[in-house]
């Protein structure tokens, strides 16, 4: 028996209840994770999806299910790994995003050999990592960063490779890949 064939009575089905119950559905899509980025007072929002190296996922999980020490990168590796695209924010509501870039149908991220971030932020790196450590602007905002990575692990967390073999065929055909 599954959380979705429980009997719940009329009078409770629909709103809370269902999206309730579609939390617990094995087989429900998972929505990509978008969190502001807290150096740009709102105007920023990175747009998080799977890693594409998943070899890390299980030390990351392991590290932090035992309070253990990560590689002094560990963090900022995982975010530039699962950051899928930055985007601006246009409005009030949680949906008023669109690309960095309004005219580029490439999605930003943080990529050593794409130097549009850093033209459009107004500053210059050399790999990945340093480009996602000023975007957090890391010396300002010391805690950004992790407040990211323990978002990131949380939502990351009951992904097999299936469920994330959906996610990306789902944001590849939301982006028009």
């Amino acid at each position: 028996m599954t959380i979705v064939d429980t009997d719940i009575p009329r009078a409770e089905k629909g709103g809370a209840l269902d999206e309730l119950r579609d939390l617990y559905r094995t087989d429900a899509p998972r929505a990509p994770l978008e969190l502001g980025v807290p150096a740009s007072r709102g105007r920023l929002v990175i747009r998080y999806g799977p890693p594409a190296d998943r070899s890390r996922l299980s030390a990351v999980f392991r590290a932090v299910q035992s309070g253990g020490v990560l590689d002094d990168y560990a963090d900022v590796d995982l975010i530039v790994d699962c950051a899928k695209e930055v985007l601006r924010v246009t409005g009030p509501g949680p949906h008023d995003l669109a690309p960095l870039i309004a005219d580029d149908e490439r999605p930003v991220r943080f990529d050593k050999d794409d130097p549009r971030l850093g033209d459009a932020l107004g500053f210059e790196y050399i790999t990945a990592r340093e480009a996602a450590r000023k975007t957090f602007k890391d010396d300002e905002y010391p805690l950004s960063i992790a407040g990211h990575f323990q978002s990131l692990v949380e939502w990351l967390q009951g992904y097999d490779d299936d469920a994330i073999e959906r996610v990306e065929g789902e944001s590849a055909a939301r982006s028009g890949a």
